[in-house]
């Protein structure tokens, strides 16, 4: 998975190759988009971390499950193509 020891090049070169490839994305769509794929990564790190540093372990179930709902909300509502 590691490509020179970056974990998120990976992701992002898949997500690239398969969404903006596909729809022949022009530099500055690609840049901005780029942008806000690493500053999405970086915000759910830092909930992971925030999720699972209390010392009960269901507590910190709790609240990765909450984030994971949160997750599978939106993309529920991506695919009914409501604002998301």
């Amino acid at each position: 998975m590691t490509t020179e020891g970056k974990l998120l090049i990976h992701s992002w070169t898949e997500f690239e190759t398969k969404i903006l490839d596909a729809i022949d994305a022009g530099p500055l769509q690609r840049r901005e988009t780029r942008r806000a794929f690493y500053a999405g990564a970086a915000a759910m790190f830092d909930l992971v971390f925030e999720a699972t540093k209390d010392e009960d372990e269901t507590v910190c179930e709790i609240n990765l499950t909450l984030l994971n709902d949160e997750i599978k909300e939106w993309l529920v509502k991506l695919g009914t193509r409501e604002e998301a």
